[in-house]
């Protein structure tokens, strides 16, 4: 089963509104965790005091940063790339299944989602392929190139949205 992020958010919002306080449109600048509760400083001005805060804001989260200190303390890089992709009307559609291809520095796999889409996930190692060393945000060309996306079927791939690109 899949659940969009949409839909997971709109679920927990729903089934928490009625009994935790949620704030829209605001950003925590300042966080001071004390013995017994936290108290935030709000962009818009003020501060709340709170039992428990958490931090729903991405994944560079603001509220992680002001926690525990800069990301790049706990980062480390790792020699990867991760993609990930949506395609619209893919075939084939393998339901329940997660199709993967991999070998020596690169893998792709593919998961069918609702509403006739794929998920597409390739993760490839930069040390192991000059097609991607040394650039920080290489191209879709670059990047279909090095993952091998022709392996799928004989038809391309012409759907490519929401790419999202890591290095670990």
């Amino acid at each position: 089963m899949t659940i969009s992020r949409r839909a997971l958010s709109r679920l927990l919002f729903e089934t928490l509104e009625s009994s935790t306080e949620t704030t829209f449109g605001d950003e925590i600048i300042a966080l001071d965790e004390r013995k017994d509760d936290v108290i935030i400083r709000l962009k818009s001005g003020g501060e709340r005091r709170f039992d428990l805060v958490i931090g729903a804001d991405g994944l560079h989260s603001t509220v992680r940063r002001l926690a525990f200190g800069p990301q790049d303390r706990f980062e480390k890089r790792l020699g990867y790339i991760v993609a990930v992709f949506e395609a619209d009307g893919y075939q084939p559609r393998d339901v329940d299944v997660y199709v993967t291809y991999s070998e020596p520095g690169r893998m792709v796999g593919r998961v069918s989602l609702r509403y006739d889409k794929r998920l597409f996930l390739s993760t490839l190692s930069t040390a192991s392929n000059r097609v991607l060393s040394g650039s920080a945000r290489p191209s879709r060309r670059r990047l279909a190139s090095a993952c091998g996306f022709a392996i799928w079927s004989s038809r391309p791939l012409r759907s490519r949205r929401r790419t999202s690109l890591s290095r670990m």
